[in-house]
């Protein structure tokens, strides 16, 4: 985005996003005829039903799966992601079943558990899982939207008959996807939402240990490699820990990477978090930043180092 903005204005481009988050757009600091935001509407009550005949592949339903229909169409007021959900958590139970070709309930509609939000629709199937499915599910959360398996490898001490068919089963469940990406398994969360809420169940304790482990996980498996690669992740996982000083070192890592891609906006965010994690630490502690610790501020001095680069930068796109 920054890169674009600031170095490409009139390249012709096309770019289609999504996302679900109010106020606060991805295209925000273009121009705005630039861009054209459509909001989509809630899905009608044909729509649902059409989505959820997609969803179990079939064209005629039987009475009383009309009737399931029309109580989840009633509580998911238009949103396919409850839809989606509900009908995962009903084949999971085998609530719904499948009987010559037939979709059957097993129990009456008028008994049917349907939680009155999304956020805890997602907690009740999350709670119908076993320990280690959820436990896993909690450390995938705290990894991010999408992880690799080497990396929840190195997590589980690499434990992989125990892992796999944890991840199999969360996979055929509807929680996770996975894709072969550059020679390993890549996992991701099927939806954000679910990333968020499934890490929301973590006490703030049990998430700062899980963040400072993946980040010493990743510094063992990258950093004599491809170290680059990680800037942003262990700068995001470090900043949820009390490591302040090596939170600063890979924000400014990050920092001076996104300004070598020209991606100014995101420079300044990881400067500015800088700025508030030297605010936690003594003014004469020393703090590396670099890989190789060969470069060293003084966090005062680091301040002032910030401020400079920061002033580089809207010298460059024109915001004095």
């Amino acid at each position: 985005q920054g890169y674009i903005r600031d170095n490409h204005p009139k390249m012709p481009l096309f770019v289609c996003t999504t996302s679900r988050q109010e106020g606060k757009t991805f295209f925000q600091n273009f121009p705005m005829d630039w861009c054209h935001e459509m909001a989509l509407n809630p899905l009608t009550d044909s729509e649902s039903h059409a989505l959820m005949n997609a969803i179990l592949e079939t064209e005629q339903t039987s009475p009383q799966i009309k009737v399931l229909y029309d109580k989840i169409v009633a509580s998911a007021k238009g949103n396919p992601y409850y839809i989606e959900e509900v009908l995962k958590s009903l084949l999971a139970n085998d609530i719904l079943i499948q009987d010559k070709g037939e979709w059957l309930l097993t129990k009456s509609v008028k008994k049917l558990p349907l939680p009155n939000s999304l956020h805890n629709l997602i907690v009740t199937r999350f709670d119908n899982l076993t320990y280690q499915e959820r436990t896993l599910l909690q450390v995938a959360s705290v990894m991010g939207k999408e992880f690799s398996y080497k990396l929840l490898h190195r997590l589980y001490d690499n434990k992989q008959k125990e892992l796999t068919p944890l991840l199999e089963t969360l996979v055929t469940n509807g929680f996770l996807t996975k894709k072969w990406v550059d020679g390993d398994y890549e996992f991701s969360f099927s939806q954000e939402l679910t990333q968020e809420v499934i890490y929301g169940t973590l006490l703030h304790k049990r998430r700062t240990e899980l963040h400072k482990r993946i980040a010493i996980c990743l510094e063992e498996i990258y950093l004599s490699a491809k170290p680059s690669d990680v800037f942003e992740l262990l700068a995001h996982h470090f900043s949820h820990t009390k490591e302040h000083e090596l939170a600063i070192k890979y924000l400014y890592l990050a920092a001076n990477k996104a300004m070598r891609f020209c991606a100014n906006r995101e420079a300044l965010t990881y400067y500015d978090q800088i700025f508030s994690l030297l605010e936690r630490i003594p003014k004469d502690t020393f703090v590396s930043t670099d890989i190789f610790f060969e470069e060293w501020f003084k966090a005062n001095d680091l301040k002032t180092h910030i401020l400079e680069k920061k002033a580089e930068i809207f010298l460059l796109i024109g915001e004095y």
